[in-house]
This record gives C-alpha cells, structure tokens and sequence, in this order.
C-alpha cells in the first residue's frame, strides 16, 4: 500500500485525501493529494463499499439511553443519514458496488442481497437500498461485538467472485461505532485479536483495501484510540465525532481513503 495520510486519536477535522502524503493544516484547511490521477470522485476501478455498522444497544435502546440524552444515534439518524447522503452522490456511479453489514450481541450479520432476493456480499445499488431500509427497522440492542464484524468483513471479500478477477478491484470498508469491543463469543474481541483479525482482512487484497473508522460514542480515549488504531492498520482514515467541529454531521466522502491506482 502506498504512504497515506492517517488520522490520529485527536483528529475531529476531516481532511480530503485521495492517497499518497497529506500535509494536515489546521484548524480549516483542506488539502487534496495530487499525486495520484485518481479519487473517490473519478476513480474508473470497480470499488466495492462495505459499511459495517454498530447496532449496539447505546445507539438508542439500553437501559439509562431508551431515546433519551445518553443514547448515541436515536432512530439512526446519523448512521443511515450519512449513508443515505454518500448513496445521493455516489449512487450513479456505474463502477461503484455496496454491501452492508451490522452487528451487535455476540455476532455480525451481513444484510445485502441480489436482485433475485439471494444473498450477495456486494450488491447494485437497489439491493443496496433494500438493505438500509432493513438496518432502519430493525432494533439496536446488546453488546459491540468488533471480531465478529471483522470476521464477516474479511469473509465478504474472500468470496466474492471478483477479488481475484482481472478488473482489480477496490475495496473500501467504513467501520462505524460508538463504543469498545465486548460480546465477541469467549470475550475474544481484544486489541490484538482484532488488529490480528483486521491484518488478515488487508492481505486479502494487499494494496487494494482501506479501512475506515468513525467514533461517535461518548467522550472514550480507549474506544476513539482503538478505532484510530484499526484505521491506521487498515490504510484508511479516523474520525472522532466528539472532537468533530460539525459533531455528528460528517460526510463520508471526505473520510474514506481510495487506494493509489
């Protein structure tokens, strides 16, 4: 994987990248690599986008948060907002598939489909739809269960079809939550075994793969640190909304990092 720039555990500024260095200018300024022809906007490469989404039950459902000020996303506003608004621009994109996954408990479920109604790890943009619409209705409940949802993530990408094809393609993974990892079976889910899990997802594809992490939980160094860690191994890039000047209202192109062509 080429140099790219990373966000660290202290960086609530999105800056736009595309790859290569970036220099970060505080407080507003925002520089855009040009070393490299392409980026999220122009990019001509298959890309596949997998969200994978915290449905734990601080978003909006736990005891203490039931709607209330302590719950960290009532009715997935920002979840699937920020989702709905990166779909308003990016949905044309011909080149562009989507795959959605969440998880909470003890495990992680992937909710995409074809088409045809079957499973699909990656789908076109209506099966993608269909999927966010389910995420909507369904309830955020039990633990943050991160192993699980890297498991399922690097199994995604291991089947499909097309991660070996001669189209080369791109995948580019936003890891969404609000929270640590805790739920996995046998409490497996600690900072080594999840950087260990996420090493795996990476060399699926090596150089063709970013992960990108966005923190919105409560005030949490150890929680915002762990995500930040999991985007500086995934090549990607890390938002803490707490420190985030515009909070909660993010766009998600400005996060993800796109690999060098």
């Amino acid at each position: 994987m080429n140099s790219m720039f990373k966000f660290g555990t202290v960086c609530g500024l999105l800056c736009f990248t595309a790859c290569s260095h970036v220099n970060f200018v505080p407080p507003d300024g925002v520089i855009k690599s040009t070393s490299c022809s392409g980026n999220l906007t122009t990019t001509k490469v298959q890309t596949k986008i997998l969200f994978v989404l915290d449905m734990s039950g601080t978003n909006q459902s736990d005891v203490g948060c039931i709607l209330g000020p302590n719950c960290t996303d009532p009715e997935k506003t920002m979840r699937a907002g920020s989702i709905q608004k990166f779909v308003a621009d990016y949905g044309s994109h011909s080149n562009f598939t989507w795959g959605l996954e969440t998880f909470q408990g003890t495990s992680a479920v992937a909710l995409t489909r074809s088409g045809s109604g079957t499973f699909a790890g990656f789908s076109q943009l209506s099966g993608f739809e269909t999927a966010i619409a389910q995420f909507k209705n369904m309830i955020d409940a039990g633990d943050t269960p991160y192993l699980s949802a890297l498991d399922l993530a690097a199994s995604l990408i291991a089947q499909d079809p097309d991660l070996h094809s001669a189209t080369k393609p791109q995948y580019l993974v936003v890891f969404m939550s609000d929270g640590q990892p805790y739920g996995d079976p046998t409490n497996a889910g600690t900072e080594e075994t999840i950087l260990s899990e996420l090493q795996y997802l990476m060399s699926l594809e090596p150089g063709r793969i970013t992960l990108n992490t966005v923190y919105y939980g409560v005030n949490d160094m150890a929680a915002s640190g762990l995500l930040s860690k999991m985007a500086k191994s995934g090549d990607g890039n890390f938002l803490d909304t707490t420190t985030n000047p515009s909070g909660l209202d993010f766009q998600i192109s400005d996060l993800i990092n796109v690999p060098c062509p």
